[in-house]
């Protein structure tokens, strides 16, 4: 395993020493911030198709179509972040040099994958005519524009 880390040239990111950047790191990130984009896509998205189908019954085939397609790309986009930070946080970081601001990103994203989870409950059953469940939906897509924005700003606040 040690030599693995040796490869990665993780001696180089340790510390505040983080000015050389291995390409595997580099990956990994633009992996992370493409994980970010099509979260952030689903998750800015599902309210605004949401609001377009309550408007207009006519769109509602669309808008199943379109929330389906960002759900895909937002479940996509959270395998990529929950594979690539761990192994950035790994490769770059000691965890006792994170602060609280990490630890609220960590809470922040086990709520986030609670609302997909019970919004990805939903959708089926408000697709079949359940107004309980249709009723719910916009309510996880709130949540999940308030978790986004949350955690940029702890990530931002806890890599600085």
């Amino acid at each position: 395993m040690e030599a693995c880390r040796s490869l990665w040239n993780r001696e180089k990111f340790a510390g505040k020493n983080r000015g050389s950047v291995g390409l595997l790191y580099s990956l990994l990130l633009i992996a992370h911030l493409a994980g970010l984009a099509l979260g952030g896509a689903a998750a800015f998205g599902h309210p605004v198709v949401g609001a377009l189908a309550g408007r207009e019954p006519r769109f509602v085939p669309f808008a199943h179509a379109v929330a389906e397609g960002l759900g895909q790309a937002g479940k996509a986009g959270f395998l990529l972040l929950v594979i690539s930070g761990p192994v950035m946080i790994w490769m770059a970081w000691d965890l006792g040099t994170l602060g609280a601001a990490f630890w609220v990103k960590m809470a922040l994203v086990v709520i986030l994958l609670v609302n997909i989870i019970l919004a990805n409950i939903a959708a089926p059953k408000a697709a079949a005519g359940d107004a309980a469940a249709a009723a719910r939906l916009p309510v996880h897509g709130m949540i999940g524009v308030a978790l986004m924005l949350a955690l940029i700003v702890s990530a931002v606040l806890a890599f600085r």
